[in-house]
């Protein structure tokens, strides 16, 4: 979610190499609708270095954004992105946003929701798979996978 006073931007370093290597472009899409609108395209298909751009992402409705690289024709041909990076007006501390800490590795963790200005722990009583697949929708993951795994209760 944007914030009410402050600019929420994306920025990052690209790279779209080859004669028809393709595009890389960044969309922006609200969480309760389904269309989604084109914000930025790669201007140009034939860098041989990395260039800087700044998005900015103006909506007051909590919104996703979508990076996308579509692969050209040509086989030497490439498509990369470094140091993504949202301003600090962007925030996703909206109640209801939930997040993983704590795990060993990018995707696993303990899952803490935002309630009333703080996070919180989930319990794991009852838990069960589909509130795992839930959970990691809104994440952005497929699907949950079982685990064995007991993440530390905060202090």
């Amino acid at each position: 979610v944007p914030s009410k006073t402050d600019a929420c931007n994306i920025s990052f370093y690209y790279q779209v190499e080859g004669l028809v290597a393709g595009t890389l472009r960044v969309f922006m899409k609200g969480y309760h609708g389904s269309s989604r609108s084109l914000l930025w395209t790669s201007p140009d298909n034939r860098l041989t270095t990395w260039r800087e751009t700044v998005v900015s992402l103006v909506d007051s409705d909590p919104f996703q954004v979508i990076i996308e690289g579509v692969i050209g024709t040509q086989e030497q041909s490439a498509i990369a992105l470094d140091d993504i990076s949202f301003s600090l007006g962007c925030s996703s501390d909206v109640d209801g946003a939930v997040r993983l800490v704590d795990g060993d590795r990018f995707g696993e963790g303990r899952v803490e929701i935002f309630y009333d200005h703080e996070w919180g722990t989930i319990c794991d009583r009852g838990w069960t798979q589909t509130n795992g697949d839930v959970i990691c929708s809104q994440l952005g993951y497929s699907s949950a996978l079982p685990s064995q795994q007991h993440y530390p209760a905060p202090a």
